[in-house]
C-alpha cells in the first residue's frame, strides 16, 4: 500500500517540514499551501521557504498546492491579499521563487481520484452557492472549469471564489 503524508500551513517551518518529511518517508508528499508569512519573519526567511518550494516543486513525489499566504506572493493581485503580506517579502520571495515552476502549484488535487484535497477547503456550502453539479465526474469537470476561470481572474486582477478555497 502507498502511504501519503498531507501536511498544511508550513509558514516557513520549512525544517520542522522535513523532519517530518523525512520520518514518514511517504510515497507522496502533499503540501496543502501556506509556505510563506509567520509571525515576526522577514524576507530572509520566506526567501529560503521559496527556495524550498522550488526544489518540492521539482521532485515527483510531491504535490505542491496553493494556499491562501502563497497567492499574494505569486500573483498580484489586490483580491488575494492575505495578513502577513509585506513589499520587502514579497521581493524576497519573487528574486527566488522559480517562475518556471510556479505553475506547478495547484488549486487542489485528487487523491486516489475521489478524495479532494485543498488548503482552505472546497465546501459543501462554496459548492452549492456555486451551483456545482451532483456526481463526482460532473463535478470534477466543474471544478476544473472553476480552476481556468480563477486562473483568468488572477491574471486580470479580479476576484474569484476559489481564491477562497486556496
Amino acid at each position: 500500500m502507498n502511504k501519503t503524508l498531507i501536511i498544511s500551513d508550513i509558514h516557513t517551518h520549512i525544517g520542522k517540514a522535513d523532519k517530518i518529511i523525512k520520518f514518514e518517508k511517504a510515497d507522496l508528499n502533499i503540501l496543502v499551501g501556506d509556505y510563506f508569512d509567520e509571525f515576526y519573519d522577514n524576507p530572509q526567511i520566506n526567501s529560503d521557504a521559496a527556495d524550498w518550494l522550488n526544489f518540492k516543486l521539482k521532485d515527483p513525489k510531491f504535490v505542491c498546492l496553493m494556499g491562501n499566504h502563497d497567492i499574494h506572493y505569486i500573483y498580484p493581485n489586490s483580491y488575494v491579499k492575505c495578513s502577513g503580506f509585506e513589499q520587502c517579502k514579497l521581493m524576497a520571495i519573487d528574486s527566488v521563487l522559480d517562475k518556471d515552476l510556479i505553475k506547478n502549484i495547484k488549486w487542489y488535487y485528487w487523491l486516489n481520484n475521489n478524495t479532494l484535497v485543498s488548503h482552505a477547503g472546497i465546501t459543501n456550502q462554496l459548492a452549492e452557492k456555486y451551483k456545482a453539479p451532483k456526481g463526482l465526474k460532473a463535478f470534477k469537470k466543474w471544478l476544473f472549469k472553476k480552476e481556468l476561470e480563477a486562473n483568468e481572474a488572477l491574471k486580470q486582477g479580479r476576484p474569484h471564489w476559489l481564491f477562497m478555497a486556496g
